[in-house]
């Protein structure tokens, strides 16, 4: 006889011991079904369920804006020292920079079944601590947790009013609903961005021989926020900048490449 059918013959046998204990002690058995039974119950109650179950995406994005800037100066400044200050970090398996004109993303891509928060604690130390940074006109950092985010419900403002009019009660509304504690995200859509309009009556053209083209580049050369390049010095390096963009009407009005006269 082969070994395997004595492997078969013992596993049979262990098998029959097992019923057989089950029918020679009735009571055994129904305290085991009885367990069984609460226990099932127990964590059918007490599981969490959710409809829009939350997902761990695992990283950590560090957003810096910086108007005015080059890509190259983005890079320099500000993604190759982010990458620098974080790379030692216990938790973090991969970092991915991607430096724009005007801000830069820094993404951190974590271990499993590590601590998100007390990562983001610690990246944001190492931030702190960097001399100089953020540089020049760049804004403070933003370091956040990616989180996957579900759309719950849809609010619909309608109304006879003008559309400045819904916009501000939308954005009455959205803050109110983030002060919720079930509420983490509130998105406003519909809403056409703020533009300044500058409009010119012929007349007004006619009287001082302008053109619209003249005017347009009349706003624009004095609409401006451009990154003047980087003068090396023995202590560091020096970003020069042009920060005279108009975000506002008055600006534009008066503007000394745009005089009093273009605006009518």
């Amino acid at each position: 006889m082969s070994d395997g059918d004595d492997d078969q013959k013992i596993e049979g046998r262990g098998i029959l011991s097992l019923v057989a204990s089950f029918l020679e002690n009735p009571v055994m058995t129904n305290l085991l079904m009885i367990f069984l039974i609460v226990g099932g119950l127990m964590t059918a109650v007490t599981m969490r369920s959710e409809v829009f179950p939350t997902v761990d995406v695992g990283t950590i994005t560090v957003s810096v804006n910086y108007p005015g800037a080059t890509p190259l100066e983005v890079e320099d400044s500000i993604t190759r020292r982010v990458e620098e200050a974080v790379l030692g970090i216990n938790g973090v398996e991969r970092v991915r920079s991607y430096a724009f004109e005007n801000r830069a993303s820094v993404v951190l891509e974590l271990e499993d079944f590590v601590d998100a928060y007390r990562i983001k604690d610690e990246v944001q130390a190492e931030i702190d601590a960097l001399i100089d940074f953020p540089p020049g006109n760049a804004e403070e950092p933003i370091v956040a947790v990616t989180q996957s985010l579900s759309n719950v419900l849809t609010l619909v403002l309608v109304g006879q009013a003008a559309e400045e009019d819904l916009r501000r009660t939308a954005e009455l509304l959205e803050r109110d609903l983030l002060t919720l504690e079930v509420v983490s995200a509130v998105n406003l859509r519909g809403t056409r961005a703020r533009e300044i309009s500058i409009e010119v009556s012929e007349d007004t053209l006619r009287k001082y021989g302008f053109t619209f083209t003249e005017i347009a580049d009349a706003v624009r050369r004095s609409s401006l926020e451009l990154s003047g390049g980087t003068i090396k010095t023995e202590s560091g390096q020096i970003l020069l900048r042009t920060d005279a963009k108009a975000r506002v009407v008055n600006s534009s009005r008066t503007s000394p490449c745009a005089p009093q006269r273009v605006v009518s």
